[in-house]
């Protein structure tokens, strides 16, 4: 799964020093467990571009502006080519997968799919989405270089940003 999103997806972006400057960059660090995977299709100025909406039910909020955060289930999106089903990600993020996202609000609008209305919906740091597969922590999209610790479990991940987080 991890190689998936890697694969699927690029971007042009400043990585953070370490794992708490981007916590402090960022409105929600949330971790949870997977609840729902849905395929969606933005609109954009392609009108058309792929997506993936993932259903998070809160286990833990490192930071947030909202109490709600730690009650509901969070929505958050990453790209998808059309041409890859959401099969293929929910074979890989199962229910029992846990996930820690460092993510702002998403202004992004769905052509179809999305989270239930009046939800919102996050999108995560190019550096911050951490998925717990073959019994370890791993970045997706790989940690900046100098200054991140080694960082293989949810552990050692609020070890190394603690003295940052902040409860709602």
């Amino acid at each position: 799964m991890v190689h998936l999103i890697r694969d699927t997806s690029s971007a042009r972006f400043e990585p953070y020093s370490t794992p708490t400057d981007m916590l402090e960059a960022v409105q929600l660090v949330l971790v949870g467990h997977v609840v729902s995977v849905e395929a969606a299709v933005l609109k954009d100025e392609f009108d058309g571009q792929g997506a993936i909406v993932v259903g998070l039910e809160p286990e833990e909020v490192w930071k947030s502006s909202e109490k709600s955060a730690s009650t509901t289930v969070t929505y958050y999106m990453f790209p998808r080519p059309k041409n890859i089903g959401v099969e293929e990600y929910r074979d890989g993020l199962e229910s029992s997968n846990r996930v820690v996202i460092f993510a702002d609000v998403s202004d992004v609008a769905f052509l179809e799919g999305g989270p239930p209305k009046d939800e919102r919906t996050y999108e995560t740091a190019w550096q911050g989405m951490f998925i717990e597969a073959d019994g370890r922590l791993i970045n997706v999209r790989e940690s900046g270089e100098e200054g991140w610790p080694d960082i293989y479990s949810f552990e050692e991940l609020r070890t190394a940003i603690e003295p940052s987080i902040t409860q709602p």
